[in-house]
């Protein structure tokens, strides 16, 4: 998003070029040199005019006949973010004159012309960098006093805030004060602050006094003149504060400070969800930070003792000493509230305060700017604008998961899936645990709002900043360990990958379960037909795709190589119970042969392995789950056990049938995928 869009006509190209190097060395400037090509990037025009803080139209002779500026300018216009130049001639066009324009006509055409610094980018910086206003209401008396309880700090509390923000340097609030209003003067002023704002402009509203909560659940700040039976009439509700002043607003930052003592009327009972009122009522909208001191009923929000109240101490505090600042000399409003949070919550948990940030990805807040040290910031290398865009994001604190099947999926898409892959791509899989939980996988997932939901755009742009950074750490291990061998990266198998061998796998299990389950050839089905076709399905189907699933690594993954496992080792117990029941009923002596013996060796063998990895290596509670050597010899065992129960399968079906066609069918397929499976 550039600072600065810049529209001129073509023959106006050298003027727009000092302009543009002028502005460029204070702010970013966006602007087409070859306007010939301009019906060519509509779109991307639209999208900068749209983006910018501020559009500067430069008008000449030419360019005021030219369609494509006059629509950039009405484009502007609409969005509130134009601001006119005219370099010559007249004035400004017809249909354009009620807008503000700047004259620099009397320009000598260079760059260092005085007259550059004191008509337009004096003018800029402000547009640019937004004005700030604030309205501060405190209500410490009411007219109609039954039912109503003023807190005594709020005539206080709102001159500390005042003097916070209208007299120091680093704040330049215009502040408008109002002590024990009545509805209709603040409803007034509510709609003056906020429709008067400006793009790129802060507004900051804080209210000290009563708020009732009604039956129907609707929540009213409550100005001098409200009247208990008839709040409707004499109060005003936070659903009218939000449609028809917040949400009307083109303030790119809105700033809501609540310090009320909260109680119900008399036909509402029960318990009410106070920060769930507030967020259903304040959550639309762009660039909206919400701070309550308290949110519990019936709590006076004046400290015992003091003059002003907590929420307003520790924010005085926060600004005064830039304490909640994180270091850049920039104090945010997502800064502030987190950090006055925080204190309340220290001091007087029982106050339950609330600090929440609503659609702030493109806005920082900003409510401080010191002035005594030049303010700095911390960009990725080459990477500045992805930087720059994440940043309101990153401040914000929380980390949501939206990325394909989110953090306990399985998808291609998935949280660990991605990570798996980014970590595969920048080649530092062998110092990471896949089978954690990433703080890495949600940060990504919650970063994919900032490019609204654009998942193909976020993945492509993220793993392109991972890789450059993956490779200066790989870079400098490199150079720090010349003497070593390199290391060795284990590359986790592909989805599509597992899909094919799973198909494969599953088809050859079913086919050679139905047919040993027939076997010999004309017996037809018995009780004696469910011991080969649960001991197939248990040791090649779910054992088989168990191991499958564990070679694409993550902890998702993990958890149904578990379950698989497990079903296949209870799929492998119920056919050794039918194989000793059909043996009882004929009178048969049991394990007489080789493939009896392998067969009870591989089921106990299974057993102990599923035990050793649900009791010590499940990653939720296993108690030995990091133990390398432990893991080692899991999943060797494990993986030549369930060989040896394909074997046992095999020489199972052999007894049953001297058929060469069926057994080639279940035993190619199992050798050669082998390999790829239990390697």
């Amino acid at each position: 998003m550039a600072d600065i869009f810049l529209s001129y006509g073509h023959t106006d190209r050298a003027r727009a070029e000092v302009l543009a190097a002028a502005l460029a060395a204070r702010f970013s400037v966006w602007w087409d040199k070859d306007l010939d090509a301009a019906c060519t990037w509509r779109k991307e025009l639209e999208e900068q005019i749209d983006d910018a803080r501020c559009v500067v139209v430069l008008w000449s002779e030419t360019s005021r006949e030219k369609d494509f500026v006059r629509s950039e300018a009405s484009r502007a216009a609409q969005r509130r973010t134009l601001l006119q130049v005219c370099l010559d001639g007249e004035d400004v066009p017809l249909g354009f004159t009620e807008s503000q324009w700047i004259d620099l006509r009397a320009w000598n055409g260079e760059a260092d012309d005085p007259l550059l610094a004191e008509v337009l980018i004096t003018p800029l910086e402000k547009r640019v960098r937004g004005s700030r206003s604030a309205l501060l209401v405190g209500v410490d008396a009411y007219a109609h006093g039954a039912g109503f309880q003023a807190p005594g700090c709020a005539s206080s509390s709102v001159d500390a805030l005042r003097k916070l923000l209208a007299d120091r340097d680093d704040t330049h609030f215009q502040v408008e004060t109002l002590i024990n209003p009545e509805k209709t003067a603040l409803m007034k002023s509510l709609q003056k602050v906020f429709k008067d704002a400006l793009p790129n402009d802060t507004v900051l509203l804080y209210y000290c006094g009563h708020a009732k909560l009604s039956a129907r659940g609707d929540l009213y700040l409550c100005p001098n003149d409200s009247e208990l039976d008839y709040l409707d009439a004499t109060a005003i509700s936070m659903e009218w504060i939000a449609k028809r002043a917040l949400n009307e607003s083109s303030a790119s930052q809105l700033v809501i400070l609540l310090d009320c003592i909260y109680s119900l009327t008399a036909d509402a009972v029960g318990q009410v969800d106070i920060p769930s009122i507030l967020v259903s009522n304040l959550g639309q909208g762009q660039g909206k930070y919400v701070l309550a001191g308290s949110t519990v009923l019936d709590r006076d929000v004046a400290e015992r003792g003091g003059s002003v109240s907590r929420l307003v101490r520790w924010f005085v505090h926060g600004v005064e000493t830039f304490e909640a600042d994180d270091g850049d000399c920039i104090l945010t409003a997502d800064e502030i509230c987190r950090y006055v949070q925080a204190r309340i919550e220290a001091e007087a948990p029982e106050n339950q305060p609330l600090s929440k940030g609503f659609n702030t990805n493109s806005s920082r807040g900003e409510v401080a700017r010191r002035t005594t040290a030049a303010p700095t910031a911390t960009a990725l290398r080459g990477n500045r604008e992805f930087f720059l865009a994440i940043r309101g994001a990153l401040d914000e604190g929380r980390l949501v998961p939206l990325v394909g099947d989110g953090v306990f999926g399985s998808g291609p898409l998935s949280a660990f899936r991605l990570v798996s892959a980014l970590i595969e791509t920048a080649g530092l899989e062998a110092g990471m645990r896949l089978d954690e939980r990433y703080p890495l996988a949600t940060a990504a997932e919650y970063l994919l709002l900032v490019f609204g939901g654009e998942r193909g755009a976020f993945l492509r742009r993220l793993t392109t900043v991972l890789r450059e950074q993956s490779q200066s750490v790989v870079q400098a291990q490199s150079t720090s360990k010349t003497d070593d061998a390199p290391k060795k990266v284990k590359v986790k198998m592909s989805f599509d990958k597992f899909m094919k061998m799973s198909a494969i796998l599953s088809i050859c299990s079913i086919y050679g379960a139905t047919s040993a389950a027939v076997q010999p050839d004309g017996a037809g089905w018995r009780f004696f037909s469910y011991h080969p076709l649960l001991m197939t399905l248990g040791f090649v189907l779910c054992m088989g795709n168990g191991a499958l699933v564990k070679k694409m690594g993550g902890y998702t993954n993990t958890k149904i190589h578990g379950y698989l496992s497990f079903l296949g080792v209870m799929l492998a117990w119920g056919g050794y119970y039918v194989i000793y029941k059909n043996k009882e009923m004929s009178k048969k002596q049991h394990l007489t042969t080789i493939h009896a013996l392998l067969g009870i060796s591989c089921l106990i063998g299974t057993t102990l392995i599923g035990m050793v990895g649900s009791i010590f290596l499940h990653p939720d509670w296993g108690v030995q789950k990091t133990n390398k050597s432990l893991r080692w010899w899991h999943k060797r065992g494990g993986r030549a056990i369930v060989f040896l129960g394909w074997c046992t399968c095999f020489l199972g079906l052999k007894q049953l049938t001297s058929d060469y066609v069926t057994l080639a069918k279940f035993t190619v397929p199992l050798i050669l995928g082998a390999p790829l499976i239990l390697r």
